[in-house]
């Protein structure tokens, strides 16, 4: 079953705690505690290691592309404020509207 991305972050599947006659495993969110299995990526630390690559390589204008309604955009955020601070760079972060032709004109501009 695949389902698309979620706006609520309490329920980013929108599957809430139903249960289904199969095996149900979500990919890059987590349901409900202990309701489904889920596969998921360690964001916050994942976006402040990019950052930190980076300015190793010595790039001090890094900017952050992120997304405006999903829990995984949040946490990307949050790695990426923090490496940024560790870093005492100045953070330049764009917002992605949930929309595709709202985020191609916000990515492009």
């Amino acid at each position: 079953m695949i389902r698309r991305h979620g706006v609520d972050p309490a329920d980013p599947g929108g599957l809430g705690a139903r249960r289904f006659d199969f095996p149900v495993v979500l990919i890059d969110r987590a349901g409900p505690p202990g309701a489904y299995d889920s596969v998921v990526l360690d964001n916050v630390a994942a976006c402040a290691t990019l950052v930190d690559h980076l300015a190793a390589q010595g790039y001090w204008r890094i900017g952050g592309l992120f997304g405006s309604t999903s829990s995984t955009a949040q946490e990307r955020r949050a790695g990426y404020l923090e490496a940024m601070g560790r870093h005492g760079l100045a953070p330049q972060i764009r917002s992605v509207p949930p929309n595709a032709a709202a985020a191609m004109a916000e990515a492009t501009r």
